[in-house]
């Protein structure tokens, strides 16, 4: 049996094949199919990745999540800190005050 291949997915471990592909057109669909075979070619181009682009890709998605919530965290910290600072400097001022 013969087959012709249309598409090969590395990803996925697949290849797509066709049997009515090797059959002849008559010339005016010959024209058409090509064109559409153009089309069918960009829309189904996947890049193929490897183990290792999609180890990088998953880390550098872990690292900006946890970069954002170390911004998160720094905010809220400087809150607090600015909340404690202003506590601790009304507490000096009563205290001062009833000293004298």
């Amino acid at each position: 049996m013969e087959a012709k291949v249309l598409e090969v997915n590395r990803r996925k471990k697949q290849i797509k094949l066709s049997i009515k592909a090797l059959q002849e057109l008559p010339e005016t669909m010959q024209a058409q199919h090509q064109v559409s075979n153009v089309v069918e070619e960009e829309q189904t181009k996947e890049p193929d990745l490897t183990a290792m682009e999609i180890a990088l890709r998953s880390a550098m998605e872990k690292a900006d999540t946890e970069e954002k919530n170390a911004k998160k965290k720094s905010r809220k910290n400087k809150d607090s800190d600015s909340e404690q600072e202003d506590l601790l400097s009304r507490t000096l001022e009563n205290k001062v005050g009833q000293n004298s």
